[in-house]
């Protein structure tokens, strides 16, 4: 995948589900990784540049942070996961 650009994605990932269920935070873990391997192997079949590619996805990434904490304010969270 792409590098630092994916880390990120998914250390976001992880951070802004950490406190939510196991159960929904692997399913939206899942979702990411699949999400990023897709966009790889469409930045490979058009033959884009690895550089242009992370930054689409830091542009994603950036981009996607206000709705992703949209979903941290939840009665449901522990500190404890």
């Amino acid at each position: 995948m792409s590098g630092w650009a994916t880390d990120l994605a998914m250390w976001w990932t992880q951070t802004y589900t950490s406190r939510l269920p196991a159960d929904e935070r692997e399913r939206r873990c899942a979702e990411v990784r699949s999400d990023l391997w897709e966009q790889d192997a469409h930045a490979a079949t058009v033959a884009q540049r690895p550089s242009a590619t992370r930054l689409d996805v830091l542009g994603r990434v950036l981009l996607g942070v206000p709705a992703d904490g949209g979903t941290w304010p939840s009665p449901r969270w522990s500190p404890w996961c």
